[in-house]
């Protein structure tokens, strides 16, 4: 009960700064603060992309991240086909800087193959699906190509995405190859 009342106190804490500092606390997606209180269970969130919940049943607390996927840097981490790993980690390839393989889901999907960037259109539901457009890259040679995933296989997939599902904190994509194989690209948001 006290960590519950402490983040109480937090919370009005954030309110009142939010609200000296000038901002518009209820309408700013950017910029959000908000305390809800439902039986036992505590929400404080403090941006649009996460939110703690804290929860205190039966003497013990707990805090789950609930992550959105939409404006957050994807790094993908892990890609299967028919469910067999490829065994591309970004800790095995040599040549992959931190900066390549991305995604990102805002007005548009966009992101980093190796060495292109892209941009597409995308539509995503509450049930899971998404469609992503045609996608459009910059056309830069490629020095050198990553171990287990061309570029251009990686746009392949993430044109052909049908479904996305958060798994432990990780965004995963279920795609097909070219060939029709299963293909899961697995996203962390930690570099």
């Amino acid at each position: 009960m006290k960590k519950v009342l402490l983040m109480l106190f937090i919370a009005a804490i954030l309110l009142s700064c939010a609200s000296k500092s000038g901002s518009d606390v209820t309408s700013s997606a950017d910029n959000v603060v908000s305390v809800v209180i439902e039986s036992s269970q505590v929400s404080v969130s403090s941006d649009a992309s996460t939110s703690d919940v804290v929860s205190s049943e039966g003497g013990n607390t707990s805090i789950e991240k609930s992550i959105s996927i939409f404006n957050v840097d994807w790094y993908l981490t892990g890609v299967f086909i028919n469910g067999t790993d490829t065994q591309f980690r970004r800790g095995n390839q040599p040549h992959v800087n931190i900066e390549l393989f991305t995604l990102t889901l805002g007005d548009l999907a966009n992101g980093l193959g190796a060495p292109n960037r892209f941009t597409a259109p995308y539509t995503t539901s509450d049930d899971g699906s998404i469609n992503v457009g045609l996608i459009a890259s910059t056309l830069m040679a490629a020095l050198f190509e990553p171990v287990n995933l061309r570029e251009h296989d990686y746009f392949t997939y993430i044109h052909n995405s049908y479904k996305w599902q958060v798994v432990n904190g990780s965004l995963e994509l279920l795609s097909k190859a070219e060939n029709g194989g299963d293909v899961r690209l697995v996203f962390s948001l930690e570099k």
